[in-house]
């Protein structure tokens, strides 16, 4: 064969493997999607419509000290709420609930600075939804009739018997303090605080 042949053959050659290999390319086609997932927002707020000082609390007296929780997150949530008084004035002052509002616990806690106060906590029943509030879960604090006051010291008075109370009601703290987890995961408000607590 001659030169020019070779040179013939060889380009006819390359010229079907050229065009077998190019049909046997596959169709193909790709498409990517980017998922975002953003945190949820469980925000709540404690309100108190009368405010936080509550001058002129006496022995049989009830003073307004209202209490609710709103939700002002984007996710709804369960909710409670605490309301913590000093041990030692406990017995003779007292939160008074709403009506149809339940006490679900009652405990001795202490803060940081090793003060003991009973706790009681109140749970709601319903989820709340974002941007709505619960009603008033707690209305007044009330003082005990039995209180008395003479020289400079407090007294409980029972049976005409005097018992020193250890402790300054000129002035006192009640703690309230609100809680919120998500709804989701959690079927009952009891299943949900027993999730918190246990963290």
């Amino acid at each position: 064969m001659s030169k020019k042949t070779w040179i013939l053959i060889s380009c006819l050659v390359l010229s079907l493997t050229l065009g077998l290999g190019g049909s046997l390319a596959y169709l193909t086609d790709t498409d990517t999607k980017v998922n975002t997932f953003t945190m949820g927002d469980v925000d709540i707020e404690v309100e108190e419509p009368t405010g936080q000082t509550y001058p002129g609390l006496k022995p049989g007296v009830t003073i307004d000290k209202e209490a609710k929780i709103n939700n002002i997150g984007d996710n709804d949530a369960w909710v409670w709420l605490t309301v913590a008084i000093p041990q030692q004035i406990a017995d003779v002052v007292t939160p008074v609930w709403n009506t149809g509002v339940e006490v679900d616990r009652v405990d001795t806690i202490k803060d940081n600075a090793g003060n003991e106060f009973k706790q009681y906590t109140v749970r709601v029943d319903e989820v709340l939804v974002a941007g709505a509030s619960t009603g008033n879960l707690l209305t007044d604090v009330t003082m005990s009739s039995l209180v008395d006051y003479v020289d400079g010291k407090y007294y409980k008075v029972e049976g005409g018997n005097r018992v020193e109370i250890d402790y300054d009601l000129s002035r006192f703290d009640v703690i309230v303090t609100g809680y919120a987890i998500q709804k989701d995961g959690f079927d009952t408000v009891e299943a949900a605080y027993e999730a918190y607590t246990a963290q």
